[in-house]
């Protein structure tokens, strides 16, 4: 078994790239192609998750518990994998299917052809990718590495060939480049861990009821996490669906950074529930939602306090609309955080999907009534409302389920610690808006004074998670220093 700390800043690493570079894109391209054009590209975007959905039923994460319970294992891993993956494969036929009749049939995917067309390509090449494979495995190193290597090749190609407003197209072309190369090499570099020999007994069949939970989690999940986008585009205009875009972009890297954590410890936990080893699934669980309080109460406080800046670096004054549904949206941040660790790690491993589906459901269906009413009044900053009031109903029924259980995880944490802690550092930090600096600037030194005053706080309040970390790190630097000494 891999280091869980090695796992998690090599996946925290990729899923950052996966939201960095757009970020590093997004307030170039955002300038050139304008709010129209980004709404266009994030419409197109958002209804291809929706195919994604049906082409993916429900195998990213049930892949990964099903790889690491094998992993020790290759020719049960190698007929593993290639079930899992023809049932992808066959269902990924399905969505391209419904793709095209939806094509024909919609006239508001009529509008814009070309770019959902290319923007569908995502759908194969993650079926051809196999991510689920390397997750399970703990193969986070390789993941990676590939990963930022075409995600920075189509940072160049954005400035090359993206130059001016009708470059939208371009753009969608280089978001798919991202993805389709790195998925490419994923399966050629799948022989190493798996061969591809015929077996004689495959069992499909013993698939398909885990998947279809699953694919039903991925449908109710994707409702209230994609439908706001849908919506807007529907009831409102492009140019909405652009200031909802800006809002939800450092709500997401936060998230991928956060949720990195969920993600490298489903292949442990899974393992710990298999082996009977309850005690050391609480404490590692307990120790993660710990961090996710710390980190994602921080980052909530921090963006909201510095919205007007964000949204100015990253998409210039046409988007400052988007400042009020970035103040809705930023919450789900720890909201989400802890969800994803109580359903992803927790109630996954311990074979509660129906739980997680039944939270989602209740979520999807309170996003999409509150959606439905004040979006045609309030546009994104309801859309962004109502995602905030969805989430935090599925994160109270995913405890309460863990609860019946026994399962509790809050353990030592003192909250009142984390509140200090965030009060004095947003005021301190709060001070640099006066000086009048440039919002780029204002957000570098505010963030650093932010970052340094709240794990003072903490370390002042002697909170154990930010002692272990600096302890850590300390570690690492002390033998650095002898290693060149």
């Amino acid at each position: 078994m891999r280091s869980i700390k090695s796992n998690f800043l090599w996946n925290a690493v990729l899923q950052v790239s996966s939201l960095v570079f757009p970020l590093i894109i997004y307030p170039y391209v955002s300038r050139v192609i304008g709010s129209e054009g980004i709404g266009k590209t994030s419409f197109a975007t958002s209804v291809i998750v929706y195919f994604s959905i049906i082409a993916q039923l429900g195998v990213p994460t049930y892949g990964i518990r099903s790889v690491a319970q094998v992993a020790n294992d290759k020719d049960e891993l190698s007929k593993t994998v290639q079930e899992i993956f023809l049932i992808n494969f066959v269902t990924t036929i399905i969505a391209y299917f419904c793709f095209g009749i939806s094509m024909k049939f919609v006239p508001r995917f009529q509008e814009e052809p070309t770019l959902l067309i290319i923007t569908s390509f995502q759908m194969a090449f993650n079926t051809l990718g196999m991510v689920w494979l390397f997750s399970g495995l703990e193969r986070y190193r390789y993941i990676t590495i590939r990963a930022v290597f075409f995600k920075f090749l189509s940072l160049i190609l954005t400035f090359v060939f993206v130059r001016n407003r009708d470059d939208y197209l371009a753009y969608g072309i280089i978001l798919v480049v991202a993805i389709a190369g790195s998925n490419v090499l994923n399966f050629f570099y799948s022989r190493k861990f798996i061969n591809f020999k015929r077996y004689k007994n495959y069992n499909i069949k013993r698939h398909l009821k885990p998947i279809m939970i699953f694919f039903t989690m991925s449908i109710a999940t994707n409702v209230y996490t994609s439908l706001d986008t849908i919506m807007l585009g529907f009831m409102k205009n492009n140019s909405e669906v652009g200031f909802y875009s800006s809002a939800t972009k450092v709500r997401s890297v936060l998230l991928g950074i956060i949720n990195a954590l969920a993600t490298v410890m489903l292949p442990r936990a899974s393992y710990y529930i298999k082996v009977g080893n309850k005690k050391e699934f609480s404490r590692i669980s307990q120790k993660a939602f710990h961090f996710i309080v710390i980190t994602g109460s921080a980052a909530w406080v921090y963006f909201s306090l510095f919205a007007k800046e964000s949204v100015l670096v990253l998409s210039g004054s046409e988007f400052l609309p988007a400042i009020y549904p970035m103040l809705w949206i930023m919450p789900t941040v720890l909201i989400c955080g802890i969800s994803n660790l109580t359903a992803i790690e927790m109630l996954v491993s311990l074979g509660k999907e129906n739980s997680v589906l039944i939270s989602q459901v209740a979520g999807a269906i309170i996003d999409f009534v509150l959606n439905s009413i004040f979006i045609p009044i309030h546009g994104a900053s309801s859309a962004a409302a109502a995602t905030m009031i969805a989430e935090f109903i599925i994160l109270n029924i995913q405890i309460y389920a863990l609860h019946k259980d026994g399962y509790y995880l809050r353990g030592d944490l003192k909250i009142w610690k984390i509140i200090v802690g965030v009060s004095v550092a947003g005021g301190v930090s709060s001070t640099i808006k006066m000086i009048g600096l440039h919002p780029l600037m204002t957000l570098l030194v505010s963030f650093g004074i932010f970052a340094v005053v709240y794990v003072w706080v903490l370390l002042l309040l002697k909170e154990p998670i930010a002692e272990e970390i600096i302890n850590e790190v300390s570690k690492k630097m002390k033998t650095e220093h002898s290693k060149k000494g």
